[in-house]
């Protein structure tokens, strides 16, 4: 069996994301429909009436509206709205554990004069 080239792969890989770009939208739909029972259209409205603010800590979002999390309701599957990573992974947190806000402030509360080792 020949071995594959460098110019080869490279040819393969030019291909590959020429296709990945011509049916980003599509496939980022096809993701979303699948997930959270919305389209790629439906997640650049949401964008649109938040007007590009995430719904917890008003901080605006990405302007890559792909790198926005879509929050939901674990238990109804229903979507809320855009958050920011970091604002979508705290709410998973006291979603799991309704003290864990308390704990956090708590800890930095105590651990507000630490000395640094």
């Amino acid at each position: 069996m020949p071995a594959v080239t460098a110019k080869a792969k490279e040819a393969v890989n030019r291909r590959a994301l020429a296709k990945y770009h011509a049916h980003r939208d599509e496939n980022r739909s096809r993701m979303l429909r699948q997930r959270y029972g919305i389209t790629w259209e439906d997640k650049v409205q949401m964008y649109g009436e938040q007007k590009g603010l995430c719904k917890l800590c008003n901080e605006p979002l990405p302007e890559d509206i792909g790198k926005c999390q879509v929050d939901h309701d674990h238990e109804t599957d229903s979507v809320r709205e855009l958050l920011h990573h970091r604002c979508n992974l705290f709410l998973g947190y006291l979603e799991q554990d309704e003290e864990f806000l308390e704990k956090a402030l708590t800890y930095l509360e105590n651990t507000k004069h630490a000395s640094t080792i």
